[in-house]
């Protein structure tokens, strides 16, 4: 029971750190992340998601998702800008069932 909550923990910790390091690189490289007066939805794969979707993402990971339009591969859980490269990646597997992103 206790190594599995590590392993979550450390998981957790793992997603944190990569997704720092994408806003790092996304800062550096001029690609627009900041927030926007124009921008209010969040888009996820064409999927405008709901203020109960975004409220759950934050507390599944702890932040607030930027309006912008995403594209979200499920196989692998990276994710990007729409016609940008991958950005950095989230949970794997989320699908239009018991999802934040697809309900």
């Amino acid at each position: 029971m206790k190594k599995k909550m590590l392993i979550r923990m450390i998981y957790k910790a793992a997603l944190m750190l990569i997704a720092f390091i994408g806003i790092v690189i996304q800062a550096e490289s001029g690609l627009p992340f900041e927030r926007s007066e124009e921008k209010k939805d969040v888009i996820i794969n064409g999927i405008t998601l709901s203020a109960s979707q975004v409220s759950e993402f934050q507390t599944i990971y702890g932040i607030e998702p930027i309006p912008r339009e995403y594209w979200y591969d499920r196989k692998s859980g990276l994710y990007g800008l729409v016609g940008q490269p991958a950005y950095s990646f989230l949970y794997a597997g989320q699908t239009d069932k018991g999802s934040c992103f697809l309900h």
